[in-house]
């Protein structure tokens, strides 16, 4: 069994899920099938029409990374004119900010990895779906940069961004 102690966001989870306050809630816990951005919108229309029921984050996720390497390996194409290397494509990924259905998607030339921001919220029940959905009116969007170390910083054990958090941001007394 899992210390909850030592994992403050379980204790924090499971503290929420019994709050008397809030019975058909969960944190974080529902789709976002109703962002306002048109390219989740026309996502979820699209993925609906077409296999009769609504994504999940892992659709959502498969689609991103098909389409940011389909982007990559465009326009290193264009650049090499033909069939790109992986040094290309690499090169073409490294920096790119590519408008995703959950938003924009950063892949930092350092890391080679994709950063967007992050969504925090309360799910609940709509009679519109048989699945909890985010609720609109208690969602947070958190900036990435917010919330990882920037390029550059040291790595650490156990990682860059908590090494990051550690010694930049302030402490909160009670």
């Amino acid at each position: 069994m899992e210390n909850y102690e030592s994992n403050p966001g379980v204790a924090w989870i499971l503290a929420l899920r019994s709050l008397e306050s809030h019975p058909n809630t969960e944190f974080q816990r529902g789709r976002d099938v109703c962002n306002r951005w048109p390219l989740k919108s026309q996502l979820v229309e699209r993925y609906h029409d077409r296999r009769k029921e609504y994504p999940n984050y892992e659709a959502e996720s498969g689609y991103t990374g098909l389409y940011v390497l389909k982007t990559a390996i465009e326009k290193a194409n264009r650049l090499v004119g033909g069939w790109p290397d992986d040094n290309a494509i690499i090169a073409a990924l490294e920096g790119l900010l590519f408008p995703a259905p959950a938003g924009y998607i950063y892949i930092r030339p350092d890391n080679h990895q994709g950063y967007k921001d992050g969504l925090t919220g309360f799910s609940m029940n709509s009679p519109d779906y048989v699945f909890p959905i985010h609720d609109p009116k208690r969602r947070i969007t958190v900036p990435i940069r917010s919330i990882t170390a920037p390029p550059g910083w040291r790595k650490a054990e156990p990682t860059a961004t908590y090494s990051w958090i550690e010694q930049t941001w302030p402490t909160a007394s009670v």
